[in-house]
């Protein structure tokens, strides 16, 4: 996650980081039928909070700066809700129909993501 020539984060790979490192910290799909689906979703919260401080401090390390993650995050957040992406859909829902929904939400947030300058 080093900052560009022109010093700018290229959020495809802060983006790419920041889903492996929630992995890492214990960010899974489904966490299976003894978890319910709020301590799930708390559980990949905290994933994902922990997987933002790592790859901000790695911006940080290489030279960049903290207001570009925060920007490419708080971007992020905002475009993956204007496709669909909620922390919890409701009963009718499934488990399984919400992760594809939050997944393709995700996706397609990635790919407007890449063709902005942070």
């Amino acid at each position: 996650v080093k900052p560009s020539s022109s010093g700018s984060l290229d959020a495809s790979a802060i983006l790419k980081l920041r889903r492996e490192m929630r992995d890492v910290f214990g960010w899974q799909e489904d966490y299976g039928k003894l978890t319910s689906s709020s301590a799930a979703s708390q559980k990949r919260e905290e994933a994902e909070r922990q997987a933002d401080s790592f790859v901000r401090n790695c911006c940080v390390a290489f030279g960049g700066d903290t207001k570009s993650f925060d920007q490419i995050i708080a971007e992020f957040d905002r475009v993956k809700e204007d496709f669909g992406w909620k922390t919890n859909y409701g009963k009718l829902t499934s488990a399984k129909s919400a992760l594809k929904k939050r997944a393709e939400a995700e996706e397609k947030a990635e790919n407007v993501l890449q063709k902005m300058s942070f």
